[in-house]
């Protein structure tokens, strides 16, 4: 995260965490119900299984839902 956010030399504060652990747990949650809606659109039942989860990555990605990488030098 202190890479990321440009901060080498700093420890991120509690709050920052929170925030940013907050955001990571809706995109997961994201992803799984994509990967649900996949697999309602199969037919198929049981767990997810990586090629959901994978298609539900590139379907959100075709939407703009997956954040980009900045490479800040």
């Amino acid at each position: 995260m202190q890479a990321a956010l440009g901060q080498s030399s700093k420890r991120p504060n509690e709050k920052m965490t929170i925030l940013v652990g907050g955001a990571a747990k809706m995109f997961a949650g994201e992803l799984v119900e994509t990967a649900r809606a996949i697999m309602l659109e199969r037919n198929e039942t049981g767990s997810i299984q990586p090629r959901h989860v994978r298609e539900a990555y590139r379907r959100m990605k075709r939407q703009g839902l997956v954040p980009q990488r900045v490479y800040t030098f």
